[in-house]
């Protein structure tokens, strides 16, 4: 069938189009003296429509052509082709490395979330220092679980199976809430929307991969939140690109965008693309219709 093929053009082809829209919003959707949005700017309505726009097509698509039919975890998730798993590693050791330099760059992170008052410098407190470090931290753990649930995917699943698929969530949880913190007193809504609604895609998606472990997963549930994770992590990340490139800027990029930025955007542009991978060796298996058992014949009764 050519289901998961249209499905997949249909999230890369909105994702380039997010980053393209978001990038151009970045640029010239802001007044230069009070930074507030400019008042009707077409591209930033039209990523605000193509966002929910996509969601809803994804939605109705994915519950058309895969609901009603039962998956087991096994039969989406495991025995991957030797390119797929080892695209998988090498996102998990990506993940690993950039939350390794999240940590390392931490002071950085930390003198971006200073505030001056006066002639005094006023530091982050200790609880926003420890929770920013284990947020990396679990990132680095995220990487490292998606590195071994990739190099054991051809093994028997287990109860590792469902620790891998659960720590993105964690990370994601205090990531959102990291997230917020840093933005809560922004009264620009879109500096920072499109970046919680990601992590909730993330999470959603990796929750849904792990319920079915358990006997609750639901095929349309994972292919519309991967999708949408998918979108919204080239959305953000290219449109990161895009005002990078537009810019004409000579700063690096780490001081251009900030640490923090930074980080996050490739963080969740390596989970984006692993969960594409997943994504797409789960559309490639999910037409085959599960096999049923053949109803038993009744016998007939013999003649005397």
């Amino acid at each position: 069938m050519k289901q998961h093929k249209s499905y997949l053009f249909l999230v890369l082809i909105a994702g380039v189009c997010g980053a393209v829209l978001r990038g151009m919003s970045l640029l010239y959707g802001y007044e230069g003296e009070s930074g507030l949005p400019v008042a009707g700017y077409v591209p930033a309505t039209a990523l605000l429509v193509l966002t929910v726009g996509f969601v809803i097509v994804s939605a109705v698509l994915c519950r058309t052509w895969y609901g009603g039919q039962e998956y087991a975890y096994e039969q989406l998730f495991s025995h991957c082709s030797g390119v797929s798993r080892a695209l998988c590693m090498l996102l998990g050791i990506g993940m690993a490395v950039v939350s390794v330099l999240g940590l390392v760059y931490l002071p950085a992170q930390l003198l971006e979330e200073s505030t001056i008052m006066g002639d005094q410098l006023i530091a982050p407190s200790m609880v926003i220092v420890c929770a920013t470090g284990i947020t990396w931290a679990l990132g680095l753990l995220t990487g490292i679980g998606l590195l071994l649930l990739a190099a054991g995917n051809n093994k028997a699943v287990s109860k590792k199976t469902g620790c891998y698929t659960i720590i993105p969530m964690f990370w994601g949880c205090l990531d959102l809430i990291m997230v917020y913190h840093d933005n809560s007193a922004n009264p620009v809504l879109s500096d920072y929307t499109y970046q919680l609604v990601l992590i909730v895609a993330v999470m959603l998606a990796f929750y849904s991969m792990s319920g079915f472990l358990f006997s609750t997963g639901c095929a349309p549930r994972f292919f519309v939140s991967a999708g949408a994770a998918v979108y919204l992590a080239l959305t953000n990340a290219g449109g990161l690109l895009v005002w990078k490139l537009r810019a004409n800027s000579d700063l690096g990029i780490l001081r251009y965008f900030g640490v923090s930025t930074t980080f996050r955007a490739g963080m969740y542009l390596l989970a984006g693309v692993y969960l594409l991978v997943v994504l797409a060796r789960a559309l490639r298996i999910a037409p085959l219709p599960p096999k049923q058992e053949q109803p038993e014949q009744p016998e007939q009764p013999q003649e005397a």
